[in-house]
């Protein structure tokens, strides 16, 4: 085996600080999963290999703690992430919060679920499309969960029917943001808030956040939830790299809502090992520093990045997005499952959300790899190819049936004018055939690497980077974070 790279003095320095509150500023290729793990070790042992205090390691995605969890694992072994040591997202702590509070009826659900599974989406949600729109979300009325109507904002996951929202928390039907929302009324419940406070502290001794720059208002009041249990608190992030908008929430700033609110101790990682050659280290240098970097035309690519999927969809043919973005019906699922048969068998990666899709139609996702599935996906893919996009979502639809035992979805004229634009967009792929260049969110990019990125700009882009990033505007930082993915090298995706 490979010996492991001995850490740096000031990642060892960021490693091994003595602070209950750190934050580790850590820039793109500095090393930064590196010396999260090594923290981890120094939390978890502190010194006495046979004393392990529970560390809990969150970070915003699934992705995202997979990415730690190796780094952890290659660094201390499988057993140091063995109870009481956890990797998880930050969803996974309110939920936890919520059905510890259901378990003890403290809190009350409707239809007396003590325990809540939710969904990326709610069923029949929409997008608020206007800013400060009143809409129903659940809510809190002492003790009990309840449909309330509050403000939206643009982009929330929000029902228009205070029925529809009740009768789908009466199923045990909700999502994240619900989740986060209930969980942050109940602490500032005073009768709550010690049982809330006791659990975290249960929860682990120490807390050690990843991209923690990436926190909206509900994951700053966790953070503050955490410290006020008593826990250790070691964030690792950069505030050049803050990418907002998780879940239905609005963004926040962790500078003025967490680290000035509370007093941390810093450490900074400014030694990049990331980019190669000389000409490449300057120009991202140049990024960082707010100067003008024009952006060079590239055709080719490991990877080509997009602020959202369509604009990836909307490229050249040679580009597979792995996904078409948010996920809340059956056939939502069922084209993720197709989206993702097709790039497995181009060799490329999974398709983002593919497990959210098992669970949303209620599947093993062990049955994706049985005969009648790859038969039937591949009959599926057959007739989005000719073109035939209607009978390949007819198709598609009776998947359930056919392969899992559940039921046929159902399709209208809604679902007809919804996905057909989508397999019309896979058949294009399809009939391009050659090798594909996987296509992904920056969102999703972020905290990966690849030799050769090509990204998909805007004018607006173009301009920005031609006259220098801001800092605080978050489509400069968008820009930052696709461009300092690229170890080699990476500009403007234009395919010959």
């Amino acid at each position: 085996m490979k010996a492991l790279p001995a850490p740096r003095p000031t990642q060892l320095d960021a490693a091994v600080h003595r602070s209950r509150r750190l934050l580790i500023e850590a820039g793109p290729g500095t090393g930064k999963t590196f010396t999260a793990a090594e923290r981890f070790g120094y939390l978890a042992y502190d010194g006495q290999p046979d004393r392990i205090a529970g560390v809990l390691v969150l970070s915003f995605t699934v992705g995202a703690t997979q990415v730690i969890r190796r780094a952890i694992a290659r660094r201390w072994g499988g057993s140091a992430l063995a109870w009481p040591n956890r990797v998880r997202t930050i969803d996974s702590v309110f939920r936890s919060v919520l059905n510890f509070l259901l378990r003890k009826r403290l809190v009350a659900w409707p239809g007396g679920h003590l325990e809540i599974d939710p969904l990326d989406e709610r069923r029949g949600a929409r997008r608020a499309n206007e800013e400060n729109t009143i809409d129903w979300f659940a809510g809190l009325d002492d003790r009990s969960v309840v449909p309330v109507r509050r403000t939206a904002t643009r982009g929330d996951s929000v029902v228009t029917s205070g029925a529809a929202l009740r009768k789908q928390l009466e199923a045990g039907e909700c999502s994240h943001g619900d989740i986060r929302g209930i969980v942050c009324a109940a602490s500032q419940h005073p009768d709550l808030l010690p049982h809330i406070l006791e659990h975290l502290a249960r929860m682990a001794s120490s807390v050690l956040v990843d991209e923690a720059f990436d926190a909206n208002s509900t994951d700053i009041a966790l953070l503050h939830l955490l410290d006020s249990a008593g826990c250790t608190l070691s964030l690792v992030g950069d505030p050049w790299q803050a990418l907002y908008g998780f879940r239905d929430e609005v963004p926040a700033d962790l500078d003025v809502d967490l680290l000035r609110v509370v007093q941390f101790d810093s450490v900074s990682l400014t030694e990049c090992f990331r980019f190669a050659g000389v000409d490449h280290q300057k120009v991202m240098a140049e990024l960082r520093d707010g100067l003008p970097c024009p952006p060079a035309t590239v055709t080719e690519a490991s990877v080509v990045l997009a602020a959202e999927w369509k604009m990836l969809w909307d490229a050249s043919p040679s580009v597979l997005p792995l996904s078409f973005g948010r996920m809340g019906t059956q056939l939502d699922a069922l084209v993720v499952l197709l989206l993702d048969f097709y790039a497995r068998n181009c060799g490329l990666t999974s398709a983002r959300l593919v497990g959210s899709a098992c669970s949303l139609l209620g599947v093993d996702a062990a049955l994706l790899a049985t005969p009648e599935a790859v038969a039937e996906f591949g009959a599926v893919l057959a007739l989005v190819k000719s073109g035939d996009a209607g009978s390949a979502l007819d198709r598609l639809s009776a998947v359930p049936r056919e392969v899992f035992e559940g039921r046929k979805a159902s399709v209208g004229e809604k679902q007809y004018a919804k996905f057909n634009p989508r397999l019309d967009a896979l058949a294009a792929r399809l009939r391009h055939g050659g090798p594909h260049i996987p296509g992904l969110t920056v969102h999703q990019a972020k905290g990966d690497e690849w030799d050769h990125v090509g990204i998909v700009m805007t004018d607006e882009d173009v301009t920005a980077l031609g006259a220098g990033l801001d800092r605080a505007d978050p489509e400069h930082r968008r820009l930052y974070v696709a461009m300092t993915r690229a170890r080699v090298s990476v500009g403007r995706f234009e395919p010959a």
